[in-house]
């Protein structure tokens, strides 16, 4: 499985998860996991585009879980380092996807420095990584990026999905629930 040797730990699968962040973190492992692998099923000459959306993905995904440990659960740096080598580690057999995916880890956290409001950087987090994957997607449209990009606006339509039945679950106004809400504007 080239999954397992690029060094990407396989995910348990679903099963009695005791809070709703295990399934939330077993999607954005998925969501990682498959982004991860698409690049290498094609020909090398199609290849950097996806790399490129890839990269982006990852370093957003790891990024949030930072932050989400950080703020959340009020880890230590060394904590949330050894939790993230364990569940979202970098590809250890690619080099240029690891460089890429730390570029895109600095510039998408030095965009959104940490506030008060843990849930409106990730919102800002989101949005950046949604409106490079429309520019990549417009860039060249006769690529794999259409594709990649497409995937990419599926999987936000699903978590905007889980943000509108949380909304509603908990009751929010509907100004509230389409805060959450990403996409084109």
């Amino acid at each position: 499985d080239y999954t397992r040797s690029m060094g990407i730990m396989d995910m348990p699968g679903p099963g009695n998860w005791d809070s709703f962040e295990e399934p939330e973190l077993f999607i954005d492992r998925w969501a990682m996991r498959t982004a991860l692998r698409f690049p290498y099923t094609m020909k090398f000459s199609g290849r950097r585009d996806s790399l490129k959306i890839v990269s982006v993905i990852a370093a957003s995904l790891r990024l949030l879980w930072r932050r989400r440990l950080m703020h959340a659960y009020a880890w230590d740096h060394e904590s949330i380092e050894r939790y993230m080598e364990s569940n979202i580690p970098l590809p250890r057999k690619d080099p240029g996807i690891q460089a890429g995916i730390s570029r895109w880890e600095k510039r998408l956290a030095n965009s959104v420095p940490c506030s008060d409001d843990p849930a409106a950087d990730e919102r800002i987090i989101e949005g950046a990584v949604f409106r490079e994957c429309v520019k990549m997607y417009h860039e060249n449209f006769h690529s794999v990026n259409t594709v990649c990009c497409y995937l990419v606006f599926l999987y936000r339509q699903i978590r905007n999905l889980f943000s509108i039945v949380d909304g509603l679950r908990f009751g929010l106004a509907p100004d509230a629930i389409m805060k959450n809400i990403i996409c084109e504007e």
